[in-house]
C-alpha cells in the first residue's frame, strides 16, 4: 500500500468507540472505492488493498495497548470440532465487544462462518453480507445466525493459511435493545463485510461459530476483545 499513509498521533490511542467506528467505516470505503484497484475490475489488486486494510485495522487497534481494548480469552483447536462455544462473557464489564477468529475447514471446498448467540433457536437475526469488489451481494438472511462468507478456509489451501474474520458485537450486555454486528473477513476473493441484527433483548452470554458444512480444522483459533 506504498500510494497510502496514515498519521496519528502517538499520544492520541483509539479508546472511543465512536472514533473506532468512524475510522473503520471511512477506511473501508476508502479502499472500496480507491479507483485504480476497482475502476478496471483489478480483483487481484482490489484483494491486495482489502489484505492491506485489515492488517492495519489490526494493528492500529490491538497492537498499541489501546487503553480501552483488552484481550477477555482466547484459544485454540487441538483436534477437529463441529463447534466452537465461548462463555464467561457475563462477567465481561465494557461496552462492545470485537471477535477475531482465524479458521480453516477439514474439508477441501471452502466454507462459512456462522456466528450464533446464547443458543437462541428462534429466527432472530437478520443479516446481510456483502462481497468487496464489484461482485453483488452475497447473501442475506433472517435465520438463526449470521454467516461471514468464506470465514473458513479449505483443507487444500496453502499449509497453515487461515481464514480471517473481524466482528464487532455492539451494546452486548444491554438487556433492553436487540443487539447489533458488524464484521470484515473471508479469505481471498471471498472477502466481505457482514451487517446483522440479532431481535432479542438479552445481554449476550454465550458465542458460538459453527462452519456452514463440516468441521473446523486442529489450529483454528480465536480472540475475544472488549471495548470500554
Amino acid at each position: 500500500m506504498s500510494d497510502v499513509e496514515y498519521h496519528l498521533p502517538d499520544d492520541s490511542p483509539l479508546t472511543d468507540i465512536e472514533d473506532w467506528r468512524n475510522l473503520m467505516v471511512a477506511s473501508v470505503w476508502f479502499h472500496l472505492g480507491h479507483e485504480s484497484a476497482w475502476a478496471d475490475g483489478d480483483g487481484a489488486q482490489g484483494v491486495e488493498y482489502v489484505y492491506d486494510l485489515m492488517d492495519w485495522i489490526l494493528s492500529f487497534t490491538l497492537g498499541g495497548g489501546g487503553g480501552g481494548v483488552q484481550l477477555e480469552q482466547s484459544g485454540e483447536l487441538s483436534s477437529s470440532a463441529t463447534t466452537i462455544d465461548i462463555t464467561g462473557i457475563g462477567s465481561i464489564s465494557a461496552n462492545h465487544l470485537r471477535l477475531i477468529v482465524y479458521a480453516r475447514s477439514t474439508s477441501n471446498s471452502v466454507r462459512n462462518l456462522r456466528i450464533t448467540l446464547n443458543d437462541d433457536t428462534s429466527n432472530n437475526m437478520i443479516w446481510r453480507c456483502v462481497r468487496f469488489g464489484p461482485a453483488a451481494v452475497y447473501g442475506s438472511g433472517i435465520t438463526t445466525y449470521a454467516e461471514m462468507q468464506g470465514g473458513v478456509e479449505q483443507d487444500d489451501e496453502v499449509a497453515g493459511r487461515l481464514s480471517l474474520s473481524d466482528i464487532t458485537i455492539y451494546d452486548f450486555a444491554n438487556a433492553s435493545e436487540p443487539k447489533y454486528l458488524t464484521g470484515v473477513g473471508g479469505r481471498k476473493q471471498t472477502r466481505g463485510q457482514l451487517f446483522a441484527t440479532w431481535d432479542n433483548n438479552a445481554a449476550v452470554t454465550k458465542i458460538s461459530l459453527t462452519p456452514n458444512s463440516d468441521d473446523f480444522k486442529a489450529g483454528t483459533k480465536w480472540e475475544l476483545w472488549s471495548i470500554v
